[in-house]
């Protein structure tokens, strides 16, 4: 409730700009994503510096995010220009539809997305339900995705071995752990 009072306190007058430290530490969910949709809504014709440990909450509230790492500033940007510049890459993910399929189908469906995107890293595969297949995509290789995906569409949409796949970017947590490895120079 302190944090909650703090933030609105902060608020009163409507000042132009605006200074949260932490503002939702301690806060359960459904407090945090209500004063996320307040700064949302507030944060325009303002400034808002808002200092987080959450990487969610960076990704969903900044429009520039500074990471501090040793005590220096590593980087600045946005959000989309920190996965791109510190990510890893995309992750494709893919779950099969039948465990018998498991073998050859997931042989198949490594060779569909090497030949697509050669660099292409085949992660270990998780059997649960069905089978799960992971690869890692360079960055670089986003003009290869619409044949990737285009082809993996057409085994899932055609009766075929695929019940479901996605494509994720890196996440902004992904890139602080990487950028808090960088040591000073």
């Amino acid at each position: 409730m302190k944090r909650k009072l703090s933030v609105a306190l902060a608020l009163i007058g409507n000042p132009k700009v605006v200074f949260l430290d932490e503002p939702t530490a301690g806060m359960d969910p459904e407090s945090r994503h209500a004063l996320w949709n307040l700064i949302t809504d507030m944060k325009r014709g303002k400034t808002v510096v808002l200092t987080t440990h959450h990487m969610d909450e960076a990704d969903l509230l900044g429009d520039r995010i500074a990471i501090m790492s040793h005590g220096k500033l590593q980087v600045c940007g946005s959000s989309m220009y920190l996965k791109r510049t510190f990510g890893l890459g995309y992750a494709l993910n893919v779950e099969l539809k039948d465990v018998q399929l498991s073998s050859g189908a997931g042989d198949a469906i490594d060779q569909l997305v090497t030949e697509h995107i050669p660099a292409a890293v085949v992660n270990p595969r998780r059997l649960n339900s069905g089978i799960s297949l992971s690869y890692s995509l360079d960055m670089e290789s986003q003009a290869s995705f619409p044949g990737l995906l285009d082809a993996i569409d057409a085994r899932a949409n055609g009766g075929g071995d695929v019940q479901s796949y996605g494509l994720e970017l890196p996440t902004l947590e992904e890139v602080f752990i990487r950028l808090a490895g960088v040591q000073d120079v």
